[in-house]
């Protein structure tokens, strides 16, 4: 049960073979289109996903090895807040991210998990 309320964004955020869709599915099985792109806007994914064609069925290589580090961690971080958990853990999970990229997506994650615990 503990596990259900905790969303754990690793520093180096695994992503698995399969879609976006896929992926952010595994934080939140019953996810709607709506939800994903809400997280993915949190996370500031939003912009490289929504670019693709595929947008959503965009293919994921096991590991997540065709996208930048930045790329896999803000994906990482929008599987985690797509559930709305009361406990967010960050380990170090900003630190392939630019400045600027790092300020927007703290800003955004502090404004989804208001009320939640953030470490």
């Amino acid at each position: 049960r503990l596990w259900a309320d905790v969303g754990l964004v690793p520093q180096r955020g695994y992503l698995f073979s399969g879609t976006v869709a896929d992926n952010l599915r595994y934080g939140k099985a019953d996810a709607t289109e709506e939800d994903m792109w809400d997280a993915l806007r949190v996370a500031c994914a939003d912009d490289f996903v929504g670019n693709h064609p595929e947008g959503l069925m965009m293919r994921v290589a096991q590991g997540g090895m065709n996208f930048s580090g930045g790329q896999r961690q803000r994906l990482a971080i929008a599987r985690a807040v797509i559930r709305r958990p009361t406990i967010y853990l960050f380990d170090d999970s900003f630190s392939a991210l630019d400045v600027h990229t790092d300020a927007r997506v703290r800003e955004r994650v502090r404004a989804a998990s208001a009320g939640a615990t953030v470490v």
